[in-house]
């Protein structure tokens, strides 16, 4: 039993490579989560999880599902009820229930392997458009502008799958230099032509932990270094907010409509549909939006406004309360420094662009938590 919970492990995290692919309404990756959730319940728990997990994951389940009926049970909202939070859950309750670790290390390698080379031959001009990217404008738009969308249908997407995943294999890698320079090397390159500045501060950040827990033996030296990110991390507010990019305004009138939405549903929010059609009856008066902002707003573009938006308050508490619990205790290794420095990249990156509500994302930051507390939490 243990084998065959390893290998769907392993080919789940591969599936996110190919996520798009679809069999009929069902991606392939959300068949391998299944019957590897199937499988974890007919076994025996071997770690435990502690209750600031249970009750977090509990509360963004019921979130996700109140939101969704309160909704009216829009039929596109389901496949992503399940594929971003159901599943997302039911893949890291697998890796609490495997043996090692072993299998998140050759899945993860993997998925960085497929997702790089696919990505370095688009850059090439060798890779042909995949079939769910040639009925969307986007992946050509982006190429045209010299971003690599990779697999995906976002530059964005495709850089933060990169540092999610980078971050968690860094992990397995701490001895072995050959290793950093085989895998590091053709992802950093990537990242770059994404073009994705989001995803190059949630880079940033994940580091800036990194270093942090490399410090932790001088604590004279982490105290001066927490206090030059706590004002980066201002001085990187400061611009965005007084930036004049269309790219910064455009977010910011997102934010705003965000607020507006969530002021009329504030308990349930709207669940995972519904969303762009709603802030295009907000713009009416805004034709400017209505132009440059609207296309792009297919989701809130910050962390918190999503999930409250996607799974409703309950939601939102719950997702605080599991990446909270995940960065409260000072990491022991350096498996779970990196898992933890993933996770801040995404809730870096989530405040200003791409969320975990994707299901690349979703899983791999479920991924992150999980190997935090097997390392943490472990019997």
């Amino acid at each position: 039993m243990s084998w065959l919970r390893s290998t769907l492990l392993i080919l789940t995290l591969l599936l996110l490579a190919v996520s798009a692919i679809r069999i009929t309404t069902v991606a392939l990756h959300e068949v391998a989560i299944l019957l590897g959730c199937l499988l974890c319940l007919a076994g025996s728990r071997s770690h435990t999880a502690p209750r600031w997990l249970l009750i977090g994951t509990g509360l963004l389940l019921v979130g996700a599902v109140s939101s969704f009926l309160m909704a009216g049970a829009p039929a596109d909202s389901l496949g992503k009820v399940v594929a971003f939070v159901a599943l997302p859950i039911a893949a890291g309750w697998l890796i609490l229930q495997i043996p090692c670790l072993r299998p998140v290390q050759i899945g993860l390698s993997l998925l960085l392997g497929v997702v790089t080379l696919y990505a370095f031959l688009q850059w090439l001009g060798i890779a042909p458009a995949l079939p769910w990217q040639t009925g969307d404008a986007s992946p050509q738009q982006y190429l045209n502008q010299g971003r690599i969308p990779g697999h995906t249908l976002s530059p964005n997407l495709l850089a933060m799958e990169l540092v999610a995943a980078g971050f968690l294999l860094l992990g397995f890698l701490r001895r072995r230099a050959l290793g950093w320079v085989v895998f590091a090397l053709p992802v950093l390159w990537i990242l770059f032509l994404t073009r994705s500045r989001a995803s190059w501060i949630g880079a940033a950040a994940g580091a800036a932990y990194l270093v942090w827990h490399a410090l932790r033996a001088r604590p004279l030296w982490q105290r001066a270094w927490v206090g030059f990110c706590i004002l980066a991390t201002g001085a990187i507010t400061y611009l965005v907010a007084t930036s004049t990019d269309p790219s910064a305004t455009s977010r910011a009138e997102i934010w705003s409509y965000t607020w507006i939405l969530l002021q009329q549903s504030p308990l349930w929010g709207g669940s995972f549909s519904g969303y762009q059609e709603a802030l295009a009856v907000l713009a009416q008066g805004n034709p400017s939006f209505l132009t440059h902002g609207l296309p792009y707003a297919v989701h809130p573009h910050h962390l918190l406004l999503a999930t409250w938006w996607h799974t409703g308050i309950l939601g939102l508490v719950g997702l605080v309360t599991v990446v909270a619990g995940s960065l409260w205790v000072r990491p022991t290794t350096w498996l779970t420094a990196c898992a933890q420095a993933s996770l801040v990249a995404v809730v870096a990156n989530g405040m200003l662009d791409r969320t975990v509500w994707q299901a690349d994302l979703a899983v791999l930051t479920a991924v992150a938590v999980a190997v935090t507390v097997r390392t943490r939490y472990a019997t």
